[in-house]
C-alpha cells in the first residue's frame, strides 16, 4: 500500500508539472529569474565608485550607473555583501533561466527545484569564502575583501576553526581557501549538471589543448634557435689556419702532378708540357746470403736518403690556436700558462 502511495504521489506531481498552468508558471519564473539576473549584470558592470548612494558620497551629482541612482544603490549593496562572487550569481540565474526555457524538463518536483536553488544559493556562499582568501588590491572601493561580508564572515570563521587546532594562520588560511574551492566547485558541478563522465571529457580535453600548446611552443622555440643562434667559435683544428700550406709537412707535398690532356674549342688537343726523363736509379748491392757460413749484415748503400721536409708556419696563427685551446682549458676549469708552441702532424 505504501508503495502505491508513493506511485500515487509522483503521478500526481507529474500531472501537475505537464499541466498548462504549471508551464506557465515555470516559464513565468523563469523570466523574472533570468531578469533579475540581467540586472545585476547591468549594475555591475556600470558600476561605478564615485556615484551617489544611500551610504556612499559620490563625486558627482548625478548616477553613471545604467539603471541611475537606484542601480549604483544596489551595485554598491551586492558588492559589499558579496563582493565579486556578485558577477557569477546574475549568469548563474540567466543561465538557470535559459535552461528552464530553452530545455524544460517535464519530469522535475519541487524537491528538485529547492535542491537547484539550494546549489545556487551555496555556490555563491563557497565562492565568496574562495575569494576572501585573496589579498585586497589597492583598487578595490570597498572596505570588506574581494568576497564581501559574507565571504570574510565565512573565511574569517573556518580559519579560526583551522587555528583551534594549533595550526599557523597560514597554512589555516590555505586550508580553508581549498575546501571553499572543493564545496564550490561540487555545487556549481552539480548545479551545472556535470556528472563524472563530463568531468573526465574536461580533463582529457584540457590535457589536449596543453600536449598541442607544449608541442607548438617546442617548435616555436627550435625555429628560434635555428634563426638566432650562431657560434662565434670555429674549431680548434682549423681555427686560425686558413692556409693549407701550413700544414704541408708530409713527404711529397708541392709537387705539382702531370697535367692531363684537355680538348680545346676548335677540337685539337692542348700543348702539354714535355715530361722530364727519368733519372737512372743508382746501382744497389745484393745481400748475400751465403749457404754456409756467418751471415754479413748489408750496407747501409740500400737505404734511400729522405726528401727534405717542407714547414711552413705562421707563428701569428699558432699563436691564435694557442689562446684558443687555453681558453676551452680555462672553462673546463684546467689553469696553466702555455709555454711553448709548436706545430705538429695534422
Amino acid at each position: 500500500m505504501q508503495g502505491m502511495a508513493a506511485v500515487d504521489l509522483d503521478l500526481d506531481m507529474l500531472e501537475e508539472d505537464i499541466t498548462p498552468k504549471g508551464a506557465l508558471k515555470r516559464a513565468v519564473s523563469a523570466i523574472l529569474i533570468g531578469g533579475f539576473g540581467a540586472v545585476i549584470l547591468a549594475v555591475l558592470v556600470t558600476f561605478s565608485a564615485f556615484d551617489n548612494t544611500g551610504d556612499t558620497a559620490g563625486l558627482a551629482t548625478g548616477a553613471d550607473n545604467f539603471l541611475g541612482s537606484p542601480g549604483a544603490g544596489l551595485a554598491n549593496f551586492l558588492l559589499q555583501f558579496l563582493g565579486w562572487a556578485a558577477l557569477p550569481l546574475g549568469l548563474l540565474m540567466v543561465f538557470a533561466a535559459a535552461r528552464a526555457v530553452l530545455k524544460p524538463r517535464t519530469d522535475i518536483t519541487r524537491l528538485d527545484s529547492i535542491s537547484r536553488t539550494g546549489l545556487l544559493v551555496f555556490s555563491v556562499v563557497f565562492l565568496s569564502t574562495f575569494l576572501s582568501a585573496f589579498p585586497i588590491p589597492q583598487s578595490w572601493p570597498m572596505a570588506t575583501g574581494l568576497g564581501g561580508w559574507l565571504g570574510d564572515s565565512m573565511f574569517l570563521w573556518l580559519r579560526g576553526l583551522m587555528t583551534s587546532l594549533n595550526m599557523g594562520v597560514g597554512l589555516a588560511g590555505g586550508i580553508a581557501a581549498f575546501l571553499s574551492f572543493c564545496a564550490l566547485g561540487y555545487c556549481l558541478g552539480r548545479f551545472v549538471g556535470l556528472v563524472g563522465r563530463d568531468v573526465a571529457l574536461i580533463v582529457d580535453a584540457a590535457g589536449l589543448i596543453w600536449a598541442i600548446f607544449r608541442v607548438r611552443m617546442d617548435q616555436f622555440i627550435q625555429f628560434l634557435r635555428r634563426r638566432f643562434q650562431k657560434s662565434y667559435v670555429d674549431p680548434l683544428e682549423r681555427a686560425g689556419f686558413e692556409d693549407r700550406r701550413v700544414w704541408g709537412e708530409g713527404p711529397g707535398y708541392g709537387v705539382n702532378p702531370a697535367p692531363k690532356h684537355t680538348p680545346s674549342s676548335q677540337g685539337t688537343e692542348a700543348k702539354t708540357a714535355p715530361l722530364k726523363p727519368r733519372k737512372p736509379r743508382a746501382k744497389t748491392s745484393t745481400p748475400q746470403f751465403p749457404s754456409k757460413g756467418k751471415f754479413v749484415l748489408p750496407g747501409t748503400d740500400l737505404l734511400k736518403r729522405p726528401p727534405p721536409r717542407i714547414a711552413v708556419t705562421d707563428t701569428g696563427a699558432l699563436q691564435k690556436s694557442a689562446e684558443q685551446l687555453g681558453d676551452v682549458l680555462v672553462d673546463f676549469g684546467v689553469k696553466g700558462d702555455i709555454g711553448q708552441v709548436r706545430p705538429g702532424p695534422v
